[in-house]
């Protein structure tokens, strides 16, 4: 972030920032404490496109009627070992956080649950569901299914979300390995950013509507296409997270959820997300397994790196340390450009900024 113009903000104002937005915005305190809270994670842990700059996709979500902020999830079906959620179009944090603590609660009686989300919004920073189960002492994987703004590998045109997934495992070392996204060659919300400071996007992330390459981060976002990560792999894999986020779940999926997209009012498709927990105990000794993935993480960082790499780094370990740093600083930096453009919104709530 040193390179674009940052403001410092302290912890504590910012998520009253973010909290007081969401009550004027029509959400219930409980609904905005818990969406406050997944999106401060996000800027706590420098990853800024996941934060106080997303939370403005789902005020604009909450304006348009695409969300219901007083929306409740429900179990609309239930099993032993499984569990479907509806989202009753409310914010999809409230959502995601009840289907991590029933996949949990099922997954510690029957050894591994499954739980899906129909109907809800965004759920964002999806390692944040992951390392909720995580801490629990269990597995956690999370797919989310997102609007189109992809395409095939061989294609041109927007068929598939970024489809993020995320996968947290815990270990012995007091942080779990948390591995969270997209399955794309860049993050939409990376494109965002680009655009916000007039920079070029690297070679390979972005197609024209003709399939041609492109650098514009603005051409990409409104006309064409971002590429797949890795090639035919991620395009697998972002099948895969479709297909089980938003077709599993019951809901659309690609071009189903351009409904998203549109700055208009109206019907945007039915957004899923999936989520899974799997009980170390069901395997073996719970603490001899994360004793051994510790003792694995750590030969792996131990290995040699390349030329001019200082150290390898697990997946992360960048965020956890980040976390550490913000909190015990009390303070983070965001973006200039999003400072602003809250503003701008905050403006139209009536919702006064911090001095």
């Amino acid at each position: 972030m040193s390179t674009r113009p940052t403001r410092t903000v302290e912890i504590p104002v910012l998520r009253d920032l973010m909290e007081r937005l969401l009550r004027a915005s029509g959400c219930p305190a409980d609904s905005a404490a818990i969406a406050a809270d997944a999106f401060l994670e996000a800027d706590i842990r420098g990853i800024p496109q996941q934060g106080l700059d997303h939370m403005y996709t789902m005020l604009e979500d909450l304006k348009l009627g695409r969300i219901d902020p007083k929306g409740r999830p429900r179990i609309a079906m239930e099993r032993d070992s499984s569990a479907l959620i509806d989202g009753g179009r409310g914010p999809g944090q409230v959502a995601g956080v009840l289907a991590c603590d029933v996949a949990v609660e099922k997954a510690t009686r029957s050894g591994a649950a499954a739980v899906g989300v129909s109907g809800a919004g965004d759920i964002f920073m999806i390692g944040f569901y992951a390392e909720r189960i995580a801490r629990r002492g269990l597995v956690g994987l999370v797919f989310s299914d997102s609007p189109p703004k992809v395409h095939a590998f061989g294609g041109t045109g927007r068929v598939m979300g970024t489809n993020p997934f995320a996968i947290a495992v815990p270990t012995a070392d007091g942080q779990p390995f948390l591995l969270d996204m997209a399955t794309s060659a860049w993050s939409a919300s990376l494109v965002r950013h680009a655009m916000y400071h007039g920079e070029q996007i690297p070679d390979g992330i972005g197609v024209l509507p003709d399939g041609l390459p492109t650098r514009d981060p603005v051409v990409v976002a409104t006309q064409g296409a971002i590429g797949n990560f890795g090639g035919h792999k991620g395009f697998g894999i972002g099948l895969m997270v479709g297909i089980f986020s938003g077709i599993l779940t019951g809901c659309t999926t690609g071009p189903g959820l351009k409904g998203w997209l549109s700055h208009e009012p109206g019907e945007a498709g039915r957004k899923g997300h999936f989520f899974i927990a799997v009980n170390l105990a069901a395997f073996g000794d719970a603490a001899t397994f994360q004793k051994a993935a510790s003792r694995y993480l750590r030969e792996i960082k131990a290995s040699k790196p390349v030329p001019r790499t200082s150290a390898i780094r697990i997946p992360g370990e960048r965020p956890f340390a980040e976390r550490e740093r913000s909190v015990r600083e009390g303070r983070v930096q965001v973006y200039e450009a999003v400072w602003q453009r809250t503003a701008k919104f905050a403006a139209g709530l009536g919702v006064a900024m911090p001095a």
